[in-house]
């Protein structure tokens, strides 16, 4: 059957990707640019603990994953406690 002819008809037009998609590929795609920009081996915070899950020992969190490490780097709580941490021992 020949489907190129007919009226309003769109070859790709897979439609608009919903609200669950669109953060799922958001994530993806910022871990994938965090993880070429950060190198966790230099990151001084940075822990895998005996449990196989990520610690950040500034903020003392939890993380399952390597992305959900780099997502909290990039959140307010640990830039707030980093700034204070700078701020406090400027030299180490």
């Amino acid at each position: 059957m020949d489907f190129q002819n007919r009226v309003g008809s769109k070859t790709g037009g897979g439609g608009v990707a919903s609200a669950s998609e669109s953060q799922r590929d958001r994530r993806e795609r910022l871990a994938a640019l965090a993880a070429e920009t950060i190198d966790l081996q230099k990151d001084p915070y940075f822990m895998r603990n005996h449990l196989g899950t990520y610690e950040c020992k500034l903020c003392l969190t939890l993380h399952n994953n390597e992305a959900s490490y780099l997502a909290h780097t990039q959140g307010k709580k640990h830039q707030v406690i980093f700034i204070a941490n700078v701020l406090n021992n400027p030299l180490g």
